[in-house]
């Protein structure tokens, strides 16, 4: 396991606790946990459309859309084995808000990079309008850290990387 330094992105718990107790109410809890899930199976599905609208098309764009975020999806799932960091219910003793029981493998934030790299895609196919699946990808990385499950760091990393490599699709 490699070692993350702690930084300003790192979270105490009472920090924690303070960003968390709105959404330990029930209704906003569900709310939390419904927006984290909708957003995270709303783009891949999304992105499975974009992808089968491509091929029938014939358009050109379809493997550089298919290739580039399986890539992308490949490399930080190695890194983040690789790195294995823990969580912060882990480090912080916290109960996260969205359930989660396994250890480890927190940066960088895997839900968050693919979000933000298949947002990409969008952007580079539909233009304008794919910003849209950016800001739910910013909102998703609110969410896991809200959430309990990620370092603020961990999400900054993966989206950053997601956009810069989701860029690569302007070469194509």
């Amino acid at each position: 396991m490699l070692r993350l330094s702690k930084g300003v992105s790192q979270l105490t718990k009472e920090t924690y606790e303070k960003i968390a107790k709105p959404f330990r109410k029930p209704t906003l809890r569900r709310i939390l946990i419904f927006l984290d899930r909708a957003i995270t199976y709303g783009s891949a599905l999304s992105y499975l459309v974009l992808l089968v609208w491509l091929a029938v098309r014939r358009d050109g764009l379809f493997y550089p859309v298919f290739w580039v975020p399986t890539f992308f999806f490949c490399a930080l799932t190695a890194v983040r084995a690789l790195i294995n960091a823990p969580r912060p219910y882990e480090t912080l003793g916290i109960e996260p808000i969205i359930p989660k029981e396994r250890s480890g493998k927190s940066f960088p934030s895997r839900h968050v990079g693919s979000a933000a790299v298949l947002s990409m895609a969008f952007v580079r196919v539909f233009g304008g309008v794919g910003f849209v699946f950016v800001g739910l990808s910013v909102l998703l990385a609110l969410l896991r850290v809200i959430g309990g499950v990620h370092y603020p760091r961990d999400v900054l990393a993966a989206f950053f990387a997601g956009i810069l490599c989701g860029a690569l699709l302007f070469l194509f």
